[in-house]
């Protein structure tokens, strides 16, 4: 059993990643969405207050994390084994993956269960991460995790987050549309 490096216990806030996150996603696109690593589910808590919808009916969201901080958080230790087990439009993974080891089979479970993918990451080459992490990838290392299980990359934006340490989300979809972009490829530019 791998021991994991998430303690219930730690304290965080990872809003700022919540609301980026809304100014580049259209959400109105997705019926569910499964937001792994949720934690006290602060996604949740901004889509509602939002009100947010897909024509007009409630989004479907699950949050998944090692730990139930939340009644309605799905239990999963994905370090060891655990499986997504069901299918979502989006798969939000904010601040997921430095606590993943084997990166590439949980990549390849996302696969197989959504459409588009948000992963937020500190990268070393923007910020010499300094608290423990199971995994140390550049922003290029990275995306070609994705991009190897054939992912499409949709946008890449870097941004300075409230520890002064920079941020950035990737986004990647199965298919080389828009409709869940707020603005087209094509228009995207790193923040």
């Amino acid at each position: 059993m791998i021991k994991n490096l998430w303690t219930k216990d730690r304290k965080y806030n990872y809003n700022y990643r919540v609301h980026f996150v809304f100014d580049l996603i259209d959400f109105t696109q997705a019926k569910s969405i499964i937001d792994l690593g949720c934690g006290k589910q602060d996604f949740l808590t901004h889509l509602l207050a939002t009100n947010t919808t897909y024509r007009g009916e409630k989004i479907e969201y699950t949050g998944m994390d090692l730990y139930r901080h939340c009644q309605s958080t799905v239990v999963k230790d994905f370090n060891n084994g655990a499986k997504i087990g069901q299918k979502a439009d989006i798969i939000l993974c904010l601040g997921f993956f430095a606590y993943i080891y084997d990166v590439k089979s949980v990549i390849k479970d996302i696969y197989s269960n959504c459409e588009i993918v948000v992963a937020s990451y500190i990268c070393p080459d923007d910020y010499p991460v300094t608290y423990k992490q199971a995994n140390r990838y550049s922003k290029e290392e990275f995306k070609r995790l994705f991009t190897d299980e054939r992912f499409f990359m949709r946008g890449l934006f870097s941004y300075m987050n409230p520890s002064f340490r920079i941020d950035t989300i990737f986004i990647f979809s199965k298919h080389q549309d828009n409709r869940f972009l707020k603005n087209p490829i094509t228009s995207l530019k790193q923040r």
